[in-house]
């Protein structure tokens, strides 16, 4: 009793499963072209991420995509020519159908969910054609596809014994199990509308990606570009706006030109290394295909590690790919603001869950299946970080081509607790991944690689024109004003020549204290485009800065004041001695970071601006000592040494000197004045 129980609450969970699924119907068509490096497709690989399913689809085929209505409505026009009985099914049902004509067929079984649960494929004779069919319990849809005739029935099995799925036919049992991406013919995939799919398409060693979300039917049009390494490697590919990414890890030991590329094992010299190198994580090899090699940013600065046509991404890439995610509804939570779009670059594989990924809403490693919409497929390739390996499986880490304002390089990561990408600066030694970009079609593109010198009056920027689209280009530079988006409109532009590749635009007449918006620009024929916009402000005066000290003086006669008038002293040289004695610490050298500010007092009758000096060990960067303020003169009349020094500090713009008024206190516990001389 207990066992028909629970075997008449089961049936009834398949009854009603089966009326669920006439509430809506859903019936799309999906078909497939390429353009570019190949016009002929291989085949395609189609994940529902969103349900967690896939299949393939063969050369010449399309992709159905049907809901749970639709997988059992479609089949009723079918019954007479089909019959499978009895249905439900208890242990095992005949299955017979009419073939119209001689020829190969196809006998396919799918769950509700779209999964491809058997499959038959062989050739039948003209006429009536009978199986044994045998199903574990649940609602199936069995398509047949022929010489000519396609069938679709629906099938309910009742069957608590039947464990794995068969077919027999003229006394020869075929058995398959869960078939998640082999097929032949015409596949169905299980698609709810709103579902995010991915489609990769193959074409000999092209590969590329698109995603999306059907709505009706349509064609997908793959375009293939080549991506090849100098080691032959080919690299996957996803367009993402107007950029087209690679869809995996950089991974070739060789630079475009075949020069090959030092391979390091040692973690102390990984830890010191000023060369390039790589390594495959835990210099194993076996990381290599899935997860690419590991590359210090000198061999990035070589501009020689991307294939041929590509590029390691610029920072501002970077940018301009987050910025398109979000904007376009790839944030976790569908919103268009805020860097959220970490799951939607991420694969949906390898990285690792816990308890801390399983609380938070939008965690990388929280719902795999829900990730990679983008079809960036990010995995977690971890790092190399003072010569240690670290975070495999819990994050990724990608160098850009870009450097920063001093030096480091910019850089991008995503861990498994994350939401978002994350962006940084790093020094040259770590291992890290590398992504490459390149474009296409008929616009050019160009990009800010970097500020350069900003002084009160003038500023430098490095540009590149990354691409020049379907013709020459004819003028490139940057234009600017002190509102956004500046065009070449303005007459405050600049033109620095033809042609792609690296340029450098030099810009004057700059007001100081003022915050400026700044695009590169580049056209070709009649087509202008721009570089994501920056800011920059001229600064108050060019007092700031960092300052080698490179002399001193004591004033003389009573120490709290000042040289007596017309006393010139020459400056001493420094020594351990000297500083020591001058409170500075015992180093032979030292920096003063100088940071002029906007606060101002009269000193005497002249108008001077507050400084604030730090004493720096130039070895270790540290400071050496407190930080002190002092004054200096008026920054638009910058005044020369006077023959009586006062309190008011006094820089000279010939020779880039800057005096500071200093004091320390003698063992006896006098205040004793005396100045530094430092140079820029």
């Amino acid at each position: 009793m207990k066992t028909f129980y629970s075997s008449k609450i089961y049936l009834m969970g398949i009854s009603l499963l089966f009326l669920s699924v006439n509430a809506s119907a859903l019936d799309h068509s999906i078909s497939f072209s390429a353009f570019g490096a190949s016009t002929t497709i291989d085949s395609v690989k189609v994940q529902n991420l969103s349900k967690g399913m896939s299949v393939i689809v063969p050369n010449g085929s399309p992709l159905n995509l049907a809901d749970a209505q639709t997988a059992v409505d479609k089949l009723n026009a079918d019954m007479e020519s089909v019959s499978i009985y009895p249905n439900p099914i208890q242990l095992s049902s005949a299955l017979s159908f009419n073939s119209t004509k001689a020829g190969k067929a196809q006998i396919s079984a799918y769950t509700m969910d779209g999964k491809k649960l058997l499959e038959f494929a062989g050739m039948l004779e003209e006429g009536r054609n009978s199986f044994q069919l045998s199903l574990p319990a649940g609602i199936y849809n069995i398509q047949i596809t022929g010489n000519g005739y396609h069938y679709n029935a629906k099938a309910i099995s009742q069957s608590l014994i039947c464990s794995s799925p068969q077919l027999t036919v003229n006394g020869l049992s075929t058995t398959t199990h869960l078939q998640k991406e082999k097929t032949t013919g015409s596949p169905t995939i299980f698609y709810t509308a709103g579902d995010q799919l991915l489609f990769k398409a193959y074409s000999g060693k092209n590969v590329t990606v698109v995603t999306d979300k059907p709505t009706t039917s349509k064609t997908i049009n793959f375009e293939f570009v080549e991506c090849k390494d100098a080691d032959n490697n080919n690299y996957g590919m996803v367009r993402i706006g107007d950029q087209i990414w690679m869809s995996e890890n950089l991974k070739t030991t060789k630079y475009n030109d075949e020069t090959v590329i030092p391979y390091v094992t040692d973690s102390t010299t990984w830890a010191n290394n000023v060369k390039d190198a790589y390594c495959w994580y835990n210099y194993d090899i076996t990381n290599k295909a899935v997860y690419g090699a590991l590359y210090n940013w000198n061999c990035v600065g070589t501009t020689k590690l991307a294939p041929t046509g590509w590029h390691v991404a610029y920072d501002e890439e970077w940018t301009v790919m987050e910025n398109y995610l979000i904007a376009n509804g790839y944030n976790y939570d569908g919103t268009t603001t805020g860097n959220k779009i970490g799951k939607s670059l991420a694969s949906s594989t390898l990285w690792q869950r816990d308890t801390r990924t399983d609380t938070i809403a939008g965690a990388v490693a929280h719902t795999l299946a829900s990730n990679n919409s983008s079809g960036f497929s990010a995995v977690p390739g971890g790092c190399l970080y003072g010569g240690f390996y670290n975070q495999m499986g819990i994050s990724t880490n990608w160098w850009t081509a870009s450097l920063d304002d001093t030096g480091n390089a910019w850089s991008r990561d995503l861990f498994s607790l994350s939401t978002g990408t994350t962006r940084y600066s790093d020094s040259y030694s770590p291992g890290k991944s590398v992504r490459c970009v390149r474009y296409s079609g008929d616009s050019p593109h160009v990009i800010i690689v970097k500020p350069g010198s900003i002084t009160s009056t003038s500023a430098v920027f490095d540009g590149n024109v990354v691409y020049e689209g379907s013709s020459a280009v004819v003028a490139r530079g940057v234009c600017w004003s002190t509102t956004s988006g500046p065009t070449i409109a303005l007459s405050t532009k600049t033109n620095d020549g033809s042609g792609s590749g690296s340029f450098v635009s030099t810009i004057t007449g700059l007001t100081n204290a003022t915050t400026y918006y700044i695009r590169a620009y580049v056209t070709n024929g009649s087509t202008t485009t721009y570089s994501l916009e920056q800011t920059f402000t001229t600064p108050l005066n060019d007092y700031a800065g960092n300052y080698s000290c490179v002399g001193y003086r004591i004033r003389p006669g009573n120490a709290t004041e000042p040289v007596a008038a017309g006393t010139i002293e020459q400056f001493s040289a420094l020594n351990s001695t000297t500083v020591q004695k001058n409170g500075f610490g015992n180093y032979t050298a030292f920096d003063v970071l100088i940071e002029v500010t906007t606060t101002t007092m009269i000193v005497g009758s002249t108008s001077c601006y507050k400084v604030n000096a730090t004493p720096i060990n130039p070895a270790t960067s540290a400071s050496v000592g407190g930080m002190f303020s002092t004054w200096t003169g008026d920054a638009l009349t910058l005044p020369t040494p006077p023959v009586n020094p006062t309190e008011i500090n006094y820089y000279n713009p010939v020779t880039k000197t800057f005096v500071l008024n200093c004091y320390y206190t003698s063992a006896a516990g006098n205040r004793i004045m005396y100045e530094v001389l430092t140079r820029k």
